[in-house]
């Protein structure tokens, strides 16, 4: 290797698609990062029935671009990534925000404060989500802050179950535990009371 395929701070720059049982050589180009980025990586997964797939350019540490599609189930079952013909599309977030997924709903988490389409500004440390599709068109309407930071109140992390997000929040010095269930049939997010169980002792 003639490090060709390293950005500068020697990661990974270049995916390429590779079928089991064929020469290593004839692995086909289907993502490229920038030189100067810290890394490149490309990815799919299953998540409460759907599927998706990211290109992503790591460009510093704390700045991404990703770059995304959907794909079915039986799609990516049978086709490989450079086969499949389905385009990707750059997701119009900050750079310096991070980018996950809940079933078929894009979970935004924002660095900086950011004013979406339509004139709705979220601040920094906010967790918000809205459906995939809508992200993607930039489509901001139908976004849902489940977490908003105070001055005494910030998200230290989250945990997912099958119908559930659990936020970790450190408030006023304790932690506590909020839950948030999703109802896929109508697309809605609701707030469960976590009663006494939610405080979490620190220490």
């Amino acid at each position: 290797m003639d490090g060709s395929t390293l950005t500068d701070s020697g990661y990974p720059r270049v995916v390429k698609s590779w079928r089991r049982g064929t020469p290593i050589e004839d692995a086909v180009v289907v993502f490229e990062g920038e030189q100067d980025d810290i890394a490149a990586s490309m990815y799919a997964y299953h998540d409460r029935g759907h599927v998706h797939e990211f290109q992503l350019r790591s460009i510093t540490f704390y700045t991404s671009k990703y770059f995304y599609r959907p794909l079915t189930v039986d799609g990516i079952a049978g086709t490989t990534c450079d086969e499949e013909t389905a385009p990707f599309r750059e997701v119009p977030i900050p750079e310096d925000a991070e980018l996950g997924t809940f079933a078929d709903m894009a979970m935004v988490t924002l660095r900086s404060d950011f004013e979406a389409p339509g004139g709705v500004v979220f601040g920094t440390g906010s967790l918000v989500t809205l459906p995939m599709s809508d992200l993607m068109d930039g489509d901001w309407t139908g976004a849902v802050s489940l977490f908003a930071p105070t001055p005494s109140r910030s998200l230290s992390g989250t945990t997912e179950c099958r119908d559930y997000i659990i936020l970790k929040l450190l408030e006023d010095v304790k932690t506590r535990l909020e839950f948030w269930r999703f109802d896929k049939s109508s697309r809605k997010w609701t707030r469960q009371d976590g009663g006494e169980d939610a405080d979490v002792p620190v220490g």
